[in-house]
Protein backbone atom coordinates (compact mmCIF):
# COMPACT_ATOMS: atom_id res chain seq x y z
CA UNK A 1 0.00 0.00 0.00
CA UNK A 2 1.21 3.03 -0.85
CA UNK A 3 2.14 6.04 1.49
CA UNK A 4 1.75 9.58 1.41
CA UNK A 5 3.81 11.92 2.83
CA UNK A 6 2.97 15.72 3.05
CA UNK A 7 5.94 18.12 3.20
CA UNK A 8 6.61 19.24 6.79
CA UNK A 9 6.84 23.41 6.98
CA UNK A 10 10.82 23.38 7.12
CA UNK A 11 11.03 21.26 3.92
CA UNK A 12 9.22 24.22 2.55
CA UNK A 13 11.04 26.45 4.09
CA UNK A 14 14.09 24.88 2.63
CA UNK A 15 13.46 25.08 -0.79
CA UNK A 16 11.99 28.16 -0.68
CA UNK A 17 15.74 29.07 0.38
CA UNK A 18 17.23 27.34 -2.39
CA UNK A 19 15.14 28.84 -4.99
CA UNK A 20 16.48 32.32 -3.17
CA UNK A 21 19.97 31.27 -3.69
CA UNK A 22 19.39 29.72 -6.82
CA UNK A 23 17.61 33.22 -8.55
CA UNK A 24 20.42 35.26 -6.92
CA UNK A 25 23.29 33.12 -8.76
CA UNK A 26 21.64 33.94 -12.04
CA UNK A 27 23.55 36.44 -13.84
CA UNK A 28 21.87 39.39 -14.40
CA UNK A 29 19.54 38.70 -11.80
CA UNK A 30 18.94 40.72 -8.38
CA UNK A 31 16.26 41.19 -6.01
CA UNK A 32 16.18 44.30 -3.47
CA UNK A 33 13.93 44.27 -0.24
CA UNK A 34 14.80 48.09 0.70
CA UNK A 35 11.75 49.45 1.54
CA UNK A 36 10.92 52.98 0.92
CA UNK A 37 11.50 55.87 3.84
CA UNK A 38 8.71 58.26 4.88
CA UNK A 39 10.23 60.36 7.26
CA UNK A 40 8.08 63.54 8.30
CA UNK A 41 9.12 67.39 9.59
CA UNK A 42 7.64 70.77 10.69
CA UNK A 43 6.78 72.09 7.50
CA UNK A 44 7.04 68.86 4.94
CA UNK A 45 7.27 64.72 4.33
CA UNK A 46 10.07 63.51 2.45
CA UNK A 47 9.91 59.77 0.61
CA UNK A 48 13.00 58.12 -0.31
CA UNK A 49 13.30 55.56 -2.18
CA UNK A 50 16.20 53.66 -3.75
CA UNK A 51 16.47 53.20 -7.57
CA UNK A 52 19.65 52.26 -8.94
CA UNK A 53 19.87 51.96 -12.53
CA UNK A 54 16.34 53.36 -13.16
CA UNK A 55 16.71 56.84 -15.16
CA UNK A 56 15.01 59.69 -14.26
CA UNK A 57 13.12 59.92 -17.31
CA UNK A 58 11.62 56.38 -17.33
CA UNK A 59 10.47 57.39 -13.44
CA UNK A 60 6.54 58.20 -13.18
CA UNK A 61 4.92 59.48 -10.28
CA UNK A 62 0.85 59.73 -10.16
CA UNK A 63 -1.67 59.87 -7.30
CA UNK A 64 -4.95 58.88 -7.18
CA UNK A 65 -7.48 58.23 -4.35
CA UNK A 66 -4.56 59.24 -1.71
CA UNK A 67 -2.09 57.19 -2.69
CA UNK A 68 1.14 57.48 -4.82
CA UNK A 69 2.29 55.25 -7.16
CA UNK A 70 5.74 55.28 -8.37
CA UNK A 71 6.60 53.05 -11.57
CA UNK A 72 9.56 52.80 -13.84
CA UNK A 73 11.59 50.58 -15.84
CA UNK A 74 14.76 50.89 -17.70
CA UNK A 75 16.44 48.37 -20.31
CA UNK A 76 19.27 48.03 -20.91
CA UNK A 77 21.66 45.86 -23.42
CA UNK A 78 22.26 43.55 -20.40
CA UNK A 79 19.96 43.92 -17.22
CA UNK A 80 16.57 45.42 -16.91
CA UNK A 81 16.00 47.90 -13.63
CA UNK A 82 12.73 49.22 -12.53
CA UNK A 83 10.77 50.55 -9.35
CA UNK A 84 7.24 49.88 -8.71
CA UNK A 85 5.22 50.49 -5.49
CA UNK A 86 2.19 52.63 -4.08
CA UNK A 87 2.03 54.12 -0.64
CA UNK A 88 -0.59 55.59 1.12
CA UNK A 89 -0.11 59.62 1.31
CA UNK A 90 -1.11 61.74 4.77
CA UNK A 91 -4.06 63.84 4.53
CA UNK A 92 -2.09 66.96 5.23
CA UNK A 93 -0.25 66.70 1.63
CA UNK A 94 -0.22 69.07 -0.70
CA UNK A 95 -0.06 67.56 -4.04
CA UNK A 96 -0.04 71.11 -5.95
CA UNK A 97 3.64 71.95 -4.84
CA UNK A 98 4.78 68.36 -4.69
CA UNK A 99 8.57 68.31 -6.16
CA UNK A 100 10.50 64.68 -6.83
CA UNK A 101 14.01 64.60 -8.24
CA UNK A 102 16.20 61.18 -9.17
CA UNK A 103 19.94 61.79 -8.75
CA UNK A 104 22.17 58.92 -8.89
CA UNK A 105 19.53 56.51 -8.20
CA UNK A 106 17.67 57.87 -5.17
CA UNK A 107 14.49 59.34 -6.37
CA UNK A 108 13.50 61.96 -3.85
CA UNK A 109 9.51 63.34 -3.26
CA UNK A 110 8.95 65.91 -0.95
CA UNK A 111 5.66 67.07 0.06
CA UNK A 112 4.81 70.23 1.91
CA UNK A 113 2.12 70.22 4.00
CA UNK A 114 -1.29 72.12 4.30
CA UNK A 115 -1.84 74.55 6.60
CA UNK A 116 -4.68 73.66 9.03
CA UNK A 117 -7.94 75.45 8.19
CA UNK A 118 -10.59 76.12 10.70
CA UNK A 119 -13.00 73.58 11.55
CA UNK A 120 -16.34 73.64 9.94
CA UNK A 121 -19.67 74.44 12.08
CA UNK A 122 -22.34 71.90 11.08
CA UNK A 123 -25.83 73.28 12.03
CA UNK A 124 -28.12 70.85 13.57
CA UNK A 125 -31.57 71.02 12.03
CA UNK A 126 -34.59 69.56 13.93
CA UNK A 127 -36.29 67.95 10.78
CA UNK A 128 -35.26 65.15 8.55
CA UNK A 129 -36.73 66.49 5.58
CA UNK A 130 -33.89 68.20 4.07
CA UNK A 131 -31.93 65.58 4.94
CA UNK A 132 -34.08 62.92 2.89
CA UNK A 133 -34.65 64.93 -0.10
CA UNK A 134 -30.90 65.61 -0.65
CA UNK A 135 -30.09 61.81 -0.06
CA UNK A 136 -32.61 60.93 -3.02
CA UNK A 137 -31.25 63.76 -5.31
CA UNK A 138 -27.57 62.29 -4.95
CA UNK A 139 -26.30 59.84 -7.10
CA UNK A 140 -23.68 58.66 -5.06
CA UNK A 141 -25.33 57.52 -1.55
CA UNK A 142 -23.65 59.74 1.15
CA UNK A 143 -22.52 58.59 4.61
CA UNK A 144 -24.53 58.68 7.40
CA UNK A 145 -24.07 58.13 11.24
CA UNK A 146 -26.67 58.08 13.96
CA UNK A 147 -26.14 58.75 17.59
CA UNK A 148 -28.45 58.54 20.50
CA UNK A 149 -28.71 62.01 22.06
CA UNK A 150 -31.81 61.92 24.26
CA UNK A 151 -32.08 64.51 26.74
CA UNK A 152 -30.39 66.96 24.31
CA UNK A 153 -32.30 69.44 21.93
CA UNK A 154 -30.79 70.46 18.57
CA UNK A 155 -29.37 73.76 20.07
CA UNK A 156 -27.79 72.01 22.65
CA UNK A 157 -25.83 70.56 19.88
CA UNK A 158 -22.44 71.41 18.81
CA UNK A 159 -21.17 69.60 15.55
CA UNK A 160 -17.76 70.82 13.75
CA UNK A 161 -16.11 68.73 11.00
CA UNK A 162 -12.26 69.79 10.20
CA UNK A 163 -10.85 69.42 6.77
CA UNK A 164 -9.04 66.64 7.79
CA UNK A 165 -12.02 64.07 8.23
CA UNK A 166 -12.66 64.55 11.93
CA UNK A 167 -16.15 64.75 13.26
CA UNK A 168 -16.63 66.14 16.26
CA UNK A 169 -20.23 66.27 18.57
CA UNK A 170 -20.50 67.68 21.57
CA UNK A 171 -23.53 68.98 23.88
CA UNK A 172 -24.51 69.33 27.45
CA UNK A 173 -27.91 70.68 28.71
CA UNK A 174 -28.63 71.61 32.78
CA UNK A 175 -32.28 71.42 31.96
CA UNK A 176 -31.81 66.96 31.97
CA UNK A 177 -28.18 66.64 33.17
CA UNK A 178 -27.55 65.16 29.68
CA UNK A 179 -24.31 65.64 27.94
CA UNK A 180 -22.22 63.87 25.03
CA UNK A 181 -18.95 63.95 23.48
CA UNK A 182 -18.21 61.77 21.13
CA UNK A 183 -15.27 62.36 18.46
CA UNK A 184 -15.44 59.97 14.92
CA UNK A 185 -12.59 59.77 12.01
CA UNK A 186 -14.69 60.10 8.74
CA UNK A 187 -13.75 57.89 5.70
CA UNK A 188 -11.02 59.15 3.34
CA UNK A 189 -13.80 60.62 0.70
CA UNK A 190 -16.29 62.07 2.67
CA UNK A 191 -16.50 65.41 2.81
CA UNK A 192 -16.72 66.95 5.90
CA UNK A 193 -17.00 70.74 4.82
CA UNK A 194 -20.50 69.60 3.19
CA UNK A 195 -21.90 67.70 6.36
CA UNK A 196 -25.32 68.30 7.61
CA UNK A 197 -27.20 67.41 11.14
CA UNK A 198 -30.53 66.68 11.78
CA UNK A 199 -32.43 66.05 15.47
CA UNK A 200 -35.39 64.23 16.21
CA UNK A 201 -36.63 62.77 18.91
CA UNK A 202 -33.23 61.90 20.71
CA UNK A 203 -31.73 60.78 17.55
CA UNK A 204 -29.14 62.68 15.94
CA UNK A 205 -28.72 61.63 12.17
CA UNK A 206 -25.32 63.19 10.89
CA UNK A 207 -25.16 63.33 6.83
CA UNK A 208 -21.59 63.40 5.10
CA UNK A 209 -21.66 63.47 1.39
CA UNK A 210 -18.68 61.70 -0.87
CA UNK A 211 -15.79 63.85 -2.41
CA UNK A 212 -16.35 63.74 -6.46
CA UNK A 213 -13.87 62.09 -8.09
CA UNK A 214 -10.50 63.62 -9.22
CA UNK A 215 -8.16 63.01 -11.81
CA UNK A 216 -5.12 61.19 -11.52
CA UNK A 217 -2.27 63.61 -11.13
CA UNK A 218 1.12 63.41 -12.23
CA UNK A 219 4.66 64.79 -10.27
CA UNK A 220 6.90 65.53 -12.82
CA UNK A 221 10.24 64.25 -11.85
CA UNK A 222 13.70 66.04 -12.12
CA UNK A 223 16.91 65.22 -12.57
CA UNK A 224 19.59 67.35 -10.73
CA UNK A 225 16.80 70.64 -11.05
CA UNK A 226 16.72 69.46 -14.74
CA UNK A 227 13.19 68.25 -16.04
CA UNK A 228 13.60 64.65 -17.27
CA UNK A 229 12.21 64.49 -20.77
CA UNK A 230 8.59 63.66 -21.05
CA UNK A 231 7.20 60.43 -20.28
CA UNK A 232 3.98 58.58 -22.36
CA UNK A 233 2.03 57.65 -19.95
CA UNK A 234 2.03 53.94 -21.95
CA UNK A 235 5.70 53.31 -22.10
CA UNK A 236 5.73 52.69 -18.14
CA UNK A 237 5.07 48.97 -17.52
CA UNK A 238 3.37 47.26 -14.32
CA UNK A 239 4.41 44.29 -14.73
CA UNK A 240 5.30 42.54 -11.26
CA UNK A 241 6.17 39.18 -12.90
CA UNK A 242 10.38 40.47 -13.57
CA UNK A 243 12.83 39.30 -11.30
CA UNK A 244 15.20 41.55 -12.20
CA UNK A 245 17.99 43.79 -11.26
CA UNK A 246 15.83 46.20 -8.75
CA UNK A 247 12.08 45.39 -7.75
CA UNK A 248 9.79 46.57 -5.84
CA UNK A 249 6.47 45.00 -5.58
CA UNK A 250 3.01 46.35 -4.77
CA UNK A 251 4.61 47.81 -1.97
CA UNK A 252 1.71 49.56 0.39
CA UNK A 253 2.93 51.44 3.33
CA UNK A 254 0.24 53.55 5.92
CA UNK A 255 1.87 56.70 6.97
CA UNK A 256 2.20 57.82 10.27
CA UNK A 257 -0.20 60.38 11.48
CA UNK A 258 0.86 64.20 12.30
CA UNK A 259 0.73 65.57 15.91
CA UNK A 260 -2.03 68.57 14.45
CA UNK A 261 -4.01 66.08 12.56
CA UNK A 262 -4.41 63.41 15.34
CA UNK A 263 -6.99 63.76 17.75
CA UNK A 264 -5.85 63.06 21.59
CA UNK A 265 -9.28 63.02 23.42
CA UNK A 266 -9.85 58.92 24.37
CA UNK A 267 -13.25 59.64 22.89
CA UNK A 268 -12.13 59.70 19.36
CA UNK A 269 -13.65 56.23 17.38
CA UNK A 270 -13.57 54.99 14.10
CA UNK A 271 -17.13 55.95 12.94
CA UNK A 272 -19.19 53.14 11.39
CA UNK A 273 -20.79 55.03 8.16
CA UNK A 274 -23.59 53.21 6.48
Amino acid sequence: MLSMHMPTPFALLDAAMADAMLLNTMPGCRIDNSQPRLSESETSYTLAVTAPGVKPEDVSITVEDGHMRVAGETVTSHHTHFVNFTIKLPLDSDLDLADATCVDGLLTVTLPKKAEAEPTTVSVSMSADDEETESESTESPPYKLTLVAAGLSASDLVVTASERGVLNIEGETKRTGSKIARSFKLPRDADSTLATACHVDGILTLTVPKKEAVAAKEILVTAGGVPAVERVASSVPANDDHAEDHVYSGYDMEAEPTKSAAVASDAEEDGVMV
